[in-house]
């Protein structure tokens, strides 16, 4: 998977006094869009808007975010981390980036957390593909693997150990 440097990317509490100095009186509004806690993991999504004044009745810009809740640090904290996120798109929806970088370092920080728990689930999958013998699961493992999206890998995972277990008994 690429690699990037975190280092390029400003943080979102970098992002906010770019916002406030060319507006005081500006205000951050989030709102909780969806959750979904019964999901597995749980998703949420949250809306950022930037207004100029306190008396602005429409945003200067808007920002959403997704997070799971998967990883060490989305485990306790990712509607937070969603609401970060939120706030650094709208700012950059607004051009203030720090850098010129679109993305912030918060949401890279969500791309390598992505990045670490596909290759993972990859490895997890391609382990279990060569205990299996039926063809057609091990065609599906490698189809599965082949699109590195975490869902995909989960079940496939799920229904190879399932499997596995099932020639076991």
């Amino acid at each position: 998977m690429g690699r990037f440097n975190l280092d390029d990317y400003v943080e979102v509490k970098d992002r906010i006094p770019l916002f406030l100095a060319e507006h005081p009186d500006g205000r951050i509004v989030t709102t909780l869009v969806h959750f979904d806690f019964a999901s597995t993991p749980a998703v949420c999504v949250v809306r950022a808007e930037l207004y100029r004044d306190h008396d602005a009745t429409e945003p200067m810009a808007t920002g959403l975010a997704y997070e799971r809740e998967t990883g060490m640090v989305n485990k306790t904290s990712f509607i937070e981390n969603c609401e970060t996120s939120a706030i650094g798109r709208a700012c950059a929806n607004a051009n203030y980036t720090g850098n010129g970088q679109r993305p912030s370092r918060q949401e890279m920080e969500k791309v390598e957390r992505v990045n670490a728990e596909v290759e993972t689930l990859i490895g997890e999958l391609d382990a279990l593909k060569r205990k299996v013998k039926d063809e057609t699961l091990r065609e599906a493992a490698v189809k599965a693997i082949e699109k590195a999206d975490p869902a995909q890998l989960r079940k496939g995972i799920a229904v190879l150990t399932a499997h596995i277990e099932e020639k076991a008994a």
